[in-house]
């Protein structure tokens, strides 16, 4: 299927990493739009930038659910960056999907993922760039329904005016049969009041233009009971880009059984629900070699809660020489709660530091928060870490919790403190304690929901506070911004009456709000005078009234009376026990606690059995039959192997960085099974060696990389075929052959390139005068230039058209030969500068590198 051109081409070179917004990932799922105009539409929106959304779990887990689906088409769109946006504006054109490059506007439903509050003003962003009416009062009969789901949207009434409907609760299931069911109502010219109508009538489901038709009606969330049935994915697109979560992580359980009274997620995620030992195991194998990753990571709420932690990561590292080269992440991990032979593999694999959330620095209020662990605890954490090589160690704290006191501040400092000095007794040289703290934000649906929150100059007095004892203790402090936090309390707790200052801050250019370095603080204070906002009022300690908070109507399971007695719990530093089989709180989640799976982890002797789900082709999969860490002692000498490969890349690979292009090879050698050597250090990489960088949205079909392997390739067309069937499109393997283990770089080899540039408008004089390459301004670097035509093959000119148009590549154009002197040649731009000098008529697209030719062939 051709892709048609992607309709940011002509702004997109101008904007901060265009990879960005061009797709085309590994196991990206590009349906054909047109094929069967029955199919659900439905895009999947992330109202941040690519590089956070990607790591997102539920977003990988919806994109698969959809797309297996063969009615139902799922594509994902993230939120511009401020230049694209602009860029957008100026050319009058909408925000696309990555897969197909339509506009949201397109599509049946248009959901979002409300991660927090602070991302409200990028979906306005997407909503109109998507070329949707932004207020849903706006909307016209055939427009998408804008449909938001995820934590933020268990308070939705700020953003009510905005939002179609609101999914309460898990979205599996859910999601597909609303997809299915708005495409056969617009199928059946039903109105749009009336889908809004019988889809209010869902359990999960709440339409905020019906709640004053439906006011006694309480929105009940939807919850999967068994997350098993929902496989997790393996398949899921690997960004092209370096994100925030770099790694294949997995959902290993859903939900929480320790009740710290200030966390949403541990309210409105209940019951604790956990995917069997067997499903996690194999997904990370089948992950990991599916994807070529080097890093895995198990997720939860809290992992150190999942029944069969200790036997499921003994076996993982029983498996570790299967899947080559991976560390593994444990995200919410409580150190005291895992045994020693545990410990002692974790120490095994890169981890510089580990992280840790005590979350407050005193017994008496970790009874307030509930926080079940001791300073004990802590310090015997500690100890065991310092004595298997640890150096560093993060910990996360918050102030302003409900009935803290000055010395409670104190002590969160002078518990880092102690677990410094614990290090030093144990004769760690520099031990590195990092101690970040944010401010505490009252959660609807929690305990702590009718709890005040802290002023402005509240919280930077105890910021100041800290940072003094950090200087004194010789910690490292960490904090995060007082406005932002305030801004995330003020947007949580606010009604429908919040929704005119969040447009009026939009309209106004507040973007990102997430992230310090975009807030706005004063812009946002402006937009609730104007709306007559008093922040200081939302700020104030709650009245317990029931039903009387702007999200009561909105049942999330976790029933008021129970909130209410936790919080009068609190006030008596009071703690409650988890959650157990044998011990049952009544929080009013309908959860059978004796029902939890007893999960069994899969035998080391059997994990060769090919039952394991790695589907054939993965039958004999071993990445390093022989460690490379066998290898440590020879990498200074001249050992193994070493190959040259000719590539291409081009089409939308043309905006991936050298950087990130580095990556993205990496991944293709270990997905297609290929062995490499790997650096020294403790951040070991595959030893690739790359040419010169190519600037962003130049396409070469020429390009060389050096491979270093153990052993000899038994056929170099068979390894070539390998890549190519594991690499992405747009990038072609061309060739390749052996040379010598002390060849020369393709860097110090590389002496001209040649250049070709389409032409746009414009008509071309027949030939160029000889002089014109003697004149130029950048002496004997440039050493031809001539009008050529071009003749493509069918798969370089299928991939090529995506940047330029098959009409524009049959044409004729310029070609050009720089020459390469010590190391430099002439820049794009300069290039672009000399043809603009000597052709003033002529209009040329961004040029193809068609050959980089070396000094000799090693």
């Amino acid at each position: 299927m051709r892709l048609k051109k992607h309709p940011y081409l002509e702004f997109l070179y101008s904007v901060e990493r265009p990879a960005r917004y061009v797709g085309g990932e590994h196991y990206s799922i590009r349906k054909d739009w047109d094929e069967n105009p029955t199919m659900a539409k439905v895009a999947l929106c992330y109202p941040d930038l690519y590089e956070v959304g990607m790591g997102h779990l539920g977003l990988k887990i919806l994109y698969q659910e959809l797309n297996q689906a063969s009615d139902v088409l799922a594509e994902r769109c993230f939120a511009p960056w401020n230049d694209l946006e602009k860029e957008l504006r100026k050319y009058s054109c909408p925000l696309v999907s990555l897969e197909n490059y339509q506009a949201l506007s397109a599509f049946h439903i248009v959901g979002f993922s409300l991660q927090y509050e602070m991302t409200y003003t990028n979906m306005l962003t997407m909503i109109e760039l998507g070329g949707i009416s932004l207020w849903a009062k706006d909307r016209r009969e055939e427009e998408s329904l804008v449909v938001v789901g995820g934590p933020a949207a268990t308070h939705p009434e700020a953003i009510a005016p905005f939002v179609d409907v609101v999914v309460i609760g898990d979205g599996e299931d859910l999601l597909l049969r609303m997809a299915r069911m708005v495409r056969d109502a617009r199928a059946k010219g039903q109105a749009r009041s009336s889908i809004l109508e019988e889809l209010s009538t869902w359990e999960g489901i709440y339409v905020p233009a019906l709640k004053d038709k439906n006011e006694r009606r309480e929105v009940k969330r939807f919850w999967i009971k068994d997350i098993g049935k929902y496989p997790f994915p393996v398949n899921s697109p690997i960004p092209h880009l370096t994100t925030i979560f770099d790694k294949f992580s997995v959902e290993i359980a859903r939900g929480c059984t320790e009740g710290c009274r200030f966390c949403q997620a541990g309210h409105i995620y209940r019951p604790t629900r956990e995917r069997s030992s067997q499903e996690v195991l194999s997904t990370l194998r089948e992950g990991v070699l599916r994807g070529g990753h080097c890093e895995a990571s198990l997720t939860a709420l809290s992992t150190a809660d999942y029944s069969d932690l200790v036997p499921l990561v003994k076996e993982f590292f029983a498996e570790m020489e299967d899947l080559g080269k991976v560390q593994l992440g444990i995200s919410s991990l409580r150190a005291y709660g895992l045994d020693e032979e545990i410990l002692d593999r974790l120490a095994q694999i890169r981890n510089t530091s580990l992280t840790f959330a005590p979350e407050v620095g005193s017994e008496r209020m970790r009874k307030v928060v509930n926080k079940n662990i001791s300073e004990e605890d802590m310090l015997t954490t500690a100890s065991r870490l310092y004595e298997r090589g640890w150096k560093k160690m993060k910990l996360y704290f918050m102030i302003g919790l409900p009935f803290e006191e000055d010395a409670d501040v104190e002590g969160i400092m002078e518990l880092a403190n102690k677990i410094r000095n614990r290090g030093k007794e144990m004769g760690v040289k520099y031990p590195e304690i990092t101690v970040s703290v944010s401010t505490f934000v009252p959660r609807p649906h929690t305990p702590f929901q009718w709890a005040p929150m802290l002023s402005l100059e509240q919280i930077k007095a105890k910021q100041e506070k800290l940072w003094e004892l950090a200087k004194k203790y010789r910690l490292t402090f960490k904090k995060h911004s007082a406005q932002v936090s305030l801004m995330e309390a003020v947007l949580a707790r606010g009604d429908r009456s919040m929704a005119s200052a969040i447009f009026r801050a939009w309209e106004m250019g507040a973007r990102f709000d997430g992230w310090e370095e975009c807030f706005k603080f004063d812009l946002w204070t402006r937009a609730f005078a104007e709306s007559g906002i008093v922040i200081e009022e939302l700020l104030k300690e709650l009245p317990t009234t029931k039903g009387a908070l702007p999200w009561s109507h909105i049942n999330v399971g976790v029933s008021e009376d129970y909130l209410l007695s936790e919080w009068e719990k609190a006030k008596s530093e009071i703690s409650t026990p988890p959650c157990r089989a044998d011990l049952c709180h009544g929080c009013g989640v309908k959860c059978d606690l004796k029902a939890r799976k007893s999960v069994q982890v899969v035998s080391a002797a059997v994990k060769s059995d090919k039952s394991t789900g790695l589907g054939k082709e993965m039958d004999a999969v071993n990445i390093n039959e022989r460690s490379p860490l066998l290898f440590r002692q020879k990498r200074g000498q001249n050992v193994g192997h070493r190959y040259r490969i000719e590539f291409a890349k081009i089409g939308l690979m043309s905006f991936i960085s050298q950087l990130d292009l580095q990556k993205v090879m990496a991944r293709i050698f270990k997905r297609a099974q290929i062995k490499t050597l790997y650096s020294e250090g403790h951040n070991e990489r595959p030893l690739l060696g790359f040419g010169p960088a190519l600037a962003l949205g130049v396409n070469s079909l020429q390009e060389y990389i050096d491979v270093r392997t153990e052993e000899e390739w038994r056929s170099v067309d068979e390894v070539l075929q390998a890549l190519q069937k594991n690499s992405e499109r747009g990038l072609l393997f061309l060739r390749g052959w052996e040379i010598a283990v002390k060849s020369e770089s393709i860097q110090e080899l590389v002496s001209s390139y040649d250049y070709f540039f389409p032409v746009i408008r414009g008509e071309l004089p027949t030939t160029i005068a000889s002089d014109v390459v003697t004149q130029n301004p950048f002496g004997i670097k440039l050493s031809m230039m001539e009008i050529v035509s071009k003749k493509w093959n069918e798969e370089i000119l299928d991939v090529l058209s995506e940047i330029y148009g098959s009409e524009i590549l049959h044409q004729q154009g310029v070609g050009i030969k720089t020459n390469i002197i010590d190391g430099g040649a002439i820049k794009n731009a300069e290039l672009y500068q000399f043809l603009k000098a000597k052709l003033p008529a002529i209009e040329f697209a961004l040029p193809i590198k068609t050959a980089s030719e070396l000094k000799y062939k090693v």
